[in-house]
């Protein structure tokens, strides 16, 4: 980067991001005031207290109890918007700010046995390397360092590069950690050699061999990295895509399946996004706003898919990051039509429909995969929905990692909108990152086309009770889900749902809830046989730190052996839907059907009249169609519409 450069980058800042660069120099003159809060997009553990001190850093001080609070300090993210800040305005405290928070750190906090379990994990000293050698590139055309300034860094970065380089083994194989900390030798590696120190360059390639082994063992076929956490996905993302623009930088040759893993996580991210283009919440997740990566990917891979889940100009930290070239081939890239269909990633088992364009579409998420690492959280069968530009049925978050009952209660399966039975949960959470009995997925079938949506899952977490839980969703466009949750075993049980909801007002009504977000609207409807009502207030985490309430309604019903339960939920202008359970008959003598083989369901609204059958079982003797409102066809989900042909989901 040149002088010139930074001059240009300067001038677009200033004309595409003048309130982002107000809220930048706000949080860098906090900084430069010795106080700090952990507030930018990707801080994994967001801070909303300021903390400050009055004299040299204390880099072992404990927040609130939290250990995740020195070591956001020690990662030094913050460092970017500092080094931002002086680039932008040219005043000098910014420059001695850098130069101070740097210097004081290498003088008083040194590696030791002790701080490899603080400030120098590996995660942590892998951020900090790449976030220094980012704000000296940022700086160093401008030649404003002192030689003594950059000879202590060098000794310092060195420091770092040995000690991430002997840190391999079978943990930073699999873990994010191991990703995080490659990247930064990497970019530290790949700086020092630049500054002269030529006696490591033989081990750089042996980093990239690493990061290509973990890229394959890490992210799955389907894109999704394993730990089941978009959070973590995203944070493993970024290091890969600022890995392969530093080669692209350096003229070096990138191994193609690094490539190809990578463009996949970016096309997991595209399809995963909510309607905001915000992430899900799913495990140790935050709502975090996605279209920043999605840019820096589309730049990248010049990709007019990509493009269509990213920002229109580049935002102002991917502008620094492509530089003035960059931000012209960026808005030179064509768009494509962004999907107004959902996927399946089958080998996470994360699956979506959506319906609409923009983001006032509706979009629904369904959870059957393995339960990842620690991240992971209680979740199967879960179901999230989002339309007309809300949140109406949410995954509450993470909050805290700190153990106890906040931790694990909102990665338990209550805190979901999944099934309990007999009041115990299918996986036990026993402390933050670990876990007892974990329920084993079996994933079942998935569809989706301009009308109808379809899936359904099951689990055997309850199999040392003999007993086998299933939920099959249909969705009927653009506004009716239904649901139908199945028990396979013997006895009479206690099942409980729980329907956790976004931000908004909810009431309940004589078989479930309605919800109210301003002009958004939906109701939930049950069909259980006098079931027990209940809306209560439950933890909602939008952000790690950061705790809101929320309604969740409960329903409880005494479930005989071998049954369905129907669930109809509205939303939009077909929130005003009603629903009647209906008879299912054989076609050739009119028997009638128990509920135990098949349930049907009736529902008039705005977009039309249809009714869902469902068969929880195959049905055989005499070759025989099934018939509900006035309409036969055979399988085992179904939906009739008037005037047209039975349309067969599941088989």
């Amino acid at each position: 980067m040149t002088r010139d450069e930074i001059h240009e980058l300067k001038r677009l800042s200033f004309l595409y991001h003048p309130e982002r660069i107000r809220q930048l120099l706000a949080q860098a003159d906090l900084v430069c005031a010795n106080t700090f809060v952990f507030t930018r997009r990707w801080d994994m553990e967001a801070t909303h207290q300021p903390v400050t001190f009055q004299g040299p850093i204390c880099w072992r001080y404990l927040e609130t109890g939290d250990v995740e609070w020195p070591v956001m300090l020690a990662r030094q993210s913050y460092l970017i918007d500092v080094v931002l800040a002086y680039l932008l305005t040219e005043d000098r405290k910014y420059l001695d700010c850098f130069v101070r928070v740097v210097q004081e750190f290498i003088e008083n906090c040194p590696r030791s046995e002790e701080e490899n379990h603080n400030s120098w994990r590996t995660l942590d000293t892998g951020i900090r390397a790449a976030v220094w050698v980012r704000c000296l590139e940022l700086l160093q055309p401008l030649d404003l360092l002192s030689p003594g300034f950059l000879s202590l860094v060098r000794g310092s970065l060195k420091e770092h590069f040995d000690f991430l380089f002997q840190c391999m083994d079978a943990y930073h194989l699999l873990s994010n950690w191991g990703v995080l900390a490659n990247h930064g030798a990497v970019f530290a590696g790949t700086w020092l050699v630049g500054q002269g120190s030529a006696e490591i360059a033989d081990r750089l390639p042996i980093l990239w061999e690493r990061l290509g082994r973990q890229i394959h063992i890490q992210v799955l076929a389907d894109g999704v990295h394993w730990e089941q956490s978009p959070m973590y996905h995203h944070e493993v993302l970024w290091c890969y895509l600022e890995l392969i623009h530093l080669a692209k930088q350096k003229g070096l040759a990138l191994d193609e399946e690094l490539l190809a893993r990578t463009h996949a996580m970016c096309l997991a991210t595209l399809g995963e996004a909510k309607p905001n283009h915000h992430q899900p919440m799913r495990g140790d997740s935050d709502n975090t706003d996605v279209r920043d990566i999605l840019t820096f990917a589309a730049f990248l891979f010049q990709d007019a898919q990509l493009r269509s889940g990213s920002y229109d100009q580049p935002n102002l930290e991917n502008l620094w990051r492509m530089g003035a070239a960059g931000v012209r081939a960026y808005l030179a890239l064509p768009c494509a039509q962004a999907a107004d269909r959902g996927q399946a990633f089958a080998h996470s088992g994360n699956y979506y429909f959506r319906c609409g364009q923009g983001e006032k579409a509706a979009w629904v998420r369904f959870r059957c995969g393995p339960l990842g690492s620690g991240h992971g959280h209680a979740d199967l069968l879960h179901l999230d929905l989002s339309a007309d530009g809300a949140d109406i049925l949410v995954d509450p978050g993470r909050y805290t990692y700190v153990n106890g009952p906040m931790r694990t209660g909102l990665k338990a399966s209550s805190a979901h909108n999944t099934l309990r039975i007999d009041q115990e949960d299918f996986t036990d959470c026993c402390a933050s990152w670990r876990f007892g009995r974990i329920a084993k997925p079996i994933k079942g079938e998935y569809f989706e086309n301009d009308r109808y949506g379809y899936v359904s899952g099951m689990h055997l977490g309850y199999a040392h009770k003999g007993l086998f839980v299933r939920r099959e969703v249909v969705y009927c466009k653009p506004g009716i889900l239904v649901l139908f949750d199945s028990i396979f075993g013997v006895g009479e049980h206690q099942l409980e749902q729980n329907f956790h909801f976004g931000p908004g007002k909810v009431s309940l009504t004589a078989n479930g809830a309605a919800f109210e977000n301003g002009a958004v609207r939906a109701r939930v409807q049950s069909f259980a046989v006098q079931p027990a009502l209940s809306l209560h207030k439950t933890p909602y985490s939008p952000t790690y730190n950061l705790l809101q309430q929320t309604d969740c309604l409960r329903v409880q019903s005494l479930f005989p052996q071998n049954q369905g339960l129907l669930t109809v939920i509205g939303f939009g202008e077909s929130a005003d839907f009603v629903a009647e359970k209906m008879p299912i008959t054989q076609a050739l003598d009119h028997s009638l059907l128990t509920d135990e083989d098949a349930q049907a369901v009736s529902i008039s609204c705005p977009a039309g009249q249809r009714a869902v059958l469902f068969s929880r079982k195959e049905i055989i003797g005499k070759v025989n169609l099934l018939c509900a409102a006035d309409s036969c066809g055979y399988g085992q989900a179904i939906v009739f519409e008037p005037d047209a042909q039975p349309f067969v989901l599941s088989w």
